[in-house]
């Protein structure tokens, strides 16, 4: 007898020697599969839930094995339930005559319990004038435990009789689901036309009116307080699909002459997905060239008229390769390249390509949104016999025709890896770089005895060469292909039969992916197998199907090894694997068959007992693509927690730091034994377009698409997805983004109106000789009313589309688009603050010479240059800065004041920023002004009426006086002679000389007065 001791001690060496032979066996031998009744993008199993296990041999006999708390329903049956009852990893064992196999699974404690089941139908709807087409939902709850084959299978139109009890019993305690719409990295709530319960049935019926997409991502959500028997109700997503390509051709239906394309007779099966909608895809097989544009669910086959056949002289049918682009499906045949029109649905042939000399057309693998730097995206790339070409596709022109355009390789670049321009080019692939304007070349070149491996890089905007800084001498045989990856620094897989290499880090990360636990790169479980498929997810996950074993390998994007999985699920016949828009695997068979793989599952416990080297990485990131303008900033946030003794943090990558101002902020709290990295991004654009000559060509090289990446610095396959925040920033102007000016939205606006001569000048200056009948521009909206005596300044708001983003505070210039003159500015050049003469209307006009100039042609971003700097190169004189000031801010002092005496002045103004620093865009909008409070009575006079007011008033005081003057002295003399008289009446001698006469005169008038007085 051993001491108890002892044989702890035995038993706990015994323990890991199993586990260790177990984790051995299960990366080599795979005799049983985990059954489906569970969620296929899950990493785990639910405590205290029954899953399925089956031995794929159902001829031999087994028997299972599990560890406690885990317990087998029948041990010896081929296919048994499974309960775990605790969280935590467990291995489960099947034992047969020839094989004893391990596998890891994951339990946790979860409540939730439910799935929601959702059946989708797109109905047309009437409103007596106009038909639209509505989403109708049936929703209902379900207990994978209890659920009917229909619904497991999703093939059930009404709720089984167990999922009625339990929907009811949610709806009883306030249940009600809630529809979203799935971003890649957000939810965005729906709203609901109408939702109502339905009794006889036990569903919910939610009507929907959705914009038109092809494919639509939803996310069934409920009230999550809301439980039955202690469970929940799992949030649940589904694609819904509708055609891209909706007027195909169906010959048999139509009775039409045609012949029904199909794949090579010896070659492998191919999967072509849509890179922006996984549900359509084709599927090239040795008989049948089937479209599917529903995820899967249902095929079109392919058919040619003969009589295009004819047209274009093709002597085959074999579709080679293929490869959608956003307009067409493009297909390579007999060596040319015809398209289909999504809208038409016919097949035309592509123009640009030497006649039937094509070899391998490629799409792109990413989905690319769109962006500034997509004005002329390449879709497709084609090369052929010439080794030194190839051809990309552009997609339709301004005729609405498809073209190739060539280009040519630049042999100087194989000088650094010692070939001249003499060598030999052998193309093997070409691949889209994401999502950058790039491409690789991957060639073979040989010249002598020396042959080298290279891929070259190609840039379709700025039509630029590089080359990856390094080369493979050790070059096999066979075809090598190749993809980029989605990643901030530049990373690429290439691959030939049976090993796969990684490019990383811009090409200074360079090496073969081995095998974990085999010490090998070369893949394959028999010497025949050879690389069939590599998936990249937008997760980074990296599945890679071997053909014909169906040997399933993995890894993630910066890592270096890969891990076997568990192929059970793909047994017995060819498969082919695809990912769909949510992110799940899924295996596809010769006959369309369709089912899913729980990758997450089988990586959970194949990486066991790995352990991640933090507890939670998370971020703020929400959009698929932000688009960046100049004057903006845009912040993102990380949080990492990891251990106190693991170092780690979160690394910042960017794919272009010349064009991107970086700055980090960090802040960190600590837990019992755990510490946080809060790590903030700020970034905003370097461009600096302020007094460059070249403006425009500055501007447009400051305009690109960028990927920024924040990471964990220490991370590995056993760390959840995603382990990452990949950041698609596009700089440049923004879609839909305008001016918009504060104005009435009612009003009754005039059809046209009279700009009086006087309102107008000549190109001289001079006033004009005639007045201008003019249209009022219905387009530019209500004119804005203010009083005449009134200063005015527009509010200037910017938008996005209907998103109001900010108050613009930008300098800008306006200009009345009749030529109206009758208005001036409050502000000097000295009250705006300037240290030189500001640039006006006048002075920029008089630097363009060469006839007609739009307005924004003569002053505008590209030539704006502020006064609040000495300017020694403008000398000025001492009144220079009393000159009006035209430039307008909504922050500044200067405003518009109105010269004009009419009650019915109309004014349609243009506003222009010509601050170059604000933004990328070309920011231009119009809108009108109507004074009121203008009476003849009150009218402001010109300069010409003030003259004539003023002479007039002289010649009415001019002429009272003289006709007082000459008043006065006929009265007086009518005075003199009535006292003359009188004196002679009263014996009184008269005056008897010309010197008497004023004193008697003045006497007699002073006594006649002191009479009259005295009366």
């Amino acid at each position: 007898m051993y001491p108890v001791k002892v044989k702890r001690f035995l038993i706990y060496w015994m323990l890991i020697i199993y586990l260790l032979i177990s984790v051995v066996v299960v990366r080599h031998l795979y005799a049983f599969r985990i059954g489906k009744n569970f969620e296929a993008d899950a990493d785990h199993l639910t405590s205290g839930k029954d899953f399925l296990v089956e031995i794929l041999d159902h001829t031999k006999e087994a028997e299972w094995k599990v560890s406690h708390p885990c317990s087998v329903q029948n041990k010896s049956a081929a296919v048994t339930s499974v309960n775990c009852v605790g969280a935590g990893f467990y291995p489960i064992s099947s034992i047969t005559e020839d094989a004893n196999e391990t596998q890891f699974i994951q339990v946790r404690e979860s409540p939730l319990c439910y799935n929601w089941y959702i059946i989708a139908t797109l109905n047309q709807r009437s409103n007596g004038t106009t038909a639209h087409k509505v989403w109708v939902f049936q929703v209902w709850v379900v207990d994978p435990q209890h659920a009917s084959a229909d619904e497991i299978q999703n093939k059930a139109q009404q709720p089984s009789k167990p999922s009625r009890i339990v929907t009811q019993n949610m709806k009883k305690r306030g249940q009600i689901p809630t529809l979203l719409l799935k971003r890649r990295k957000r939810d965005q709530h729906l709203h609901s036309q109408s939702i109502t319960y339905n009794s006889n049935t036990g569903a919910w019926v939610i009507e929907v009116n959705m914009q038109f997409q092809y494919e639509i991502l939803l996310v069934v959500k409920g009230k999550p307080e809301v439980a039955v028997n202690g469970c929940l109700v799992r949030d649940t997503s589904l694609i819904l699909s509708l055609p891209k390509f909706i007027n195909m051709l169906h010959p048999p239906l139509t009775g039409m002459d045609a012949e029904k394309l199909h794949g090579d007779l010896e070659g492998r099966p191919q999967l072509i997905q849509d890179p922006c909608t996984s549900s359509v895809a084709l599927l090239v097989q040795s008989d049948v060239v089937s479209l599917t544009q529903d995820n899967f669910k249902s095929f079109s086959t392919l058919y040619l008229l003969k009589q295009f056949i004819l047209d274009n002289s093709l002597s085959s049918l074999v579709v080679l390769r293929a490869a959608f682009t956003p307009t067409d499906l493009l297909l390579l045949i007999d060596g040319a390249i015809i398209a289909m029109d999504k809208d038409t649905g016919i097949f035309k042939a592509v123009p640009g390509l030497p006649p039937a000399s094509m070899k391998l057309l490629k799409g792109r693998h990413h989905c690319m949104p769109s962006t500034v730097e997509q004005l002329n995206i390449i879709h497709a790339v084609a090369w052929g016999a010439d080794s030194q070409a190839f051809y990309l596709y552009y997609g339709k022109d301004t005729t609405s025709s498809s073209i190739f355009k060539q280009v040519m390789i630049l042999m100087e670049l194989l000088q650094p890896f010692g070939f001249n321009n003499n060598a030999n080019v052998n193309i093997h692939d070409i691949a889209f770089d994401c999502p950058s304007g790039k491409l690789g070349v991957l060639a073979n070149v040989t010249q002598d005895v020396s042959h080298a491996l290279v891929i070259l890089v190609y840039n379709t905007v700025t039509n630029e060469w590089t080359n990856l800084p390094y080369w493979i001498d050790d070059v096999q045989d066979g075809v090598y292909s190749m993809m980029f990856l989605n990643t901030a620094e530049s990373a690429l897989l290439f691959w030939n039969s049976n090993q796969i290499y990684y490019s990383y880090q811009n090409g200074f990360d360079v090496g073969t992916m081995e095998v974990l636990s085999c010490n090998t790169s070369v893949l394959g479980s028999t010497p025949d197998d050879i690389i069939r498929q590599v998936l990249v997810s937008d997760h980074g996950d990296i599945v890679i199907l071997m053909y014909p074993s169906n040997t399933l390998y993995y890894s993630r994007i910066n890592q270096h090894h890969l891990i076997k999985l568990s192929a059970n699920e793909l047994q017995g016949v060819q498969h082919l694997l695809f990912f769909d828009s949510l992110g799940r695997l899924n295996s596809i068979t010769n006959n369309s068959s369709v089912s899913p793989y729980p990758l997450a599952l089988h990586v959970a416990g194949s990486v066991y007992p790995e352990v991640c080297k933090y507890r939670h990485f998370d971020h703020n990131s929400t959009a698929d693509v932000y688009y960046l303008d100049l004057a903006r900033q845009l912040s993102l946030s990380a949080s990492l927690t990891y251990p106190l003794y693991y170092f780690n943090t979160i690394k910042v990558l960017s794919s272009s730091n010349k064009l991107l101002k970086q700055q980090v902020v960090d802040k960190f709290e600590y837990y019992q034994g755990w510490q946080t990295l809060n790590r903030t991004l700020i970034i905003k654009s370097r461009a600096s377009l302020y007094g460059v000559d070249d403006y425009t060509q500055q501007k447009e090289g400051a305009m690109a698409d960028v990927i920024l990446e924040m990471k964990p610095e220490m991370t590995d396959m056993s760390c959840k997805l995603p382990d990452a925040m990949t950041v698609h920033v596009s700089l440049g102007c923004p879609p839909g983004r305008h001016l918009q000016v504060h104005k009435p939205t009612q009003c009754q606006m005039r059809a046209n109106y009279t700009i009086p001569r006087s309102a107008l000048q000549n190109e001289g200056g001079s006033v004009s000789t005639s007045s201008k009948e003019v249209l009022y521009n219905q387009d530019i909206g209500c004119p804005i009313k203010t009083h005449y005596k009134d200063t005015f300044l527009p509010a200037i708001d910017l938008y996005d589309g209907d998103v109001l983003i900010e108050e613009m505070a930008a300098n800008y210039i306006l200009w009345e688009v009749h030529g109206r003159s009758d208005y001036s500015y409050t502000a000097t050049m000295q009250q705006a603050g300037c240290q030189s003469r500001a640039q006006t209307w006048e002075k920029m006009q008089q630097s363009f010479n060469d006839g007609e100039q739009p307005q924004e042609g003569i002053w505008g971003p590209h030539n704006y240059r502020h006064c609040f700097f000495e300017n020694m190169t403008t000398p000025r004189g001492d009144d220079d800065l009393l000159q009006p000031y035209e430039i307008l801010n909504s922050t500044g002092v200067n405003k518009i004041v109105w010269d004009t005496w009419r009650n019915d002045s109309i004014y349609q103004f243009t506003v222009l920023v010509i601050d170059p620093q604000y933004s990328f865009c070309h920011l231009q909008t119009s809108f009108g002004v109507s004074l009121i409070g203008l009476n003849p009575s009150d009218a402001p006079t010109t300069t010409i009426m003030r003259l004539s007011i003023g002479l007039f008033a002289i010649l009415t005081l001019s002429l009272a006086f003289v006709s007082y003057i000459i008043f006065r002295r006929k009265h007086i003399e009518e005075h003199e002679l009535y006292f003359a008289q009188d004196d002679e009446e009263n014996g009184e001698p008269g005056p008897s000389g010309d010197d008497v006469a004023p004193s008697i005169n003045v006497f007699n008038v002073a006594r006649k007065r002191h009479k009259w007085a005295a009366e």
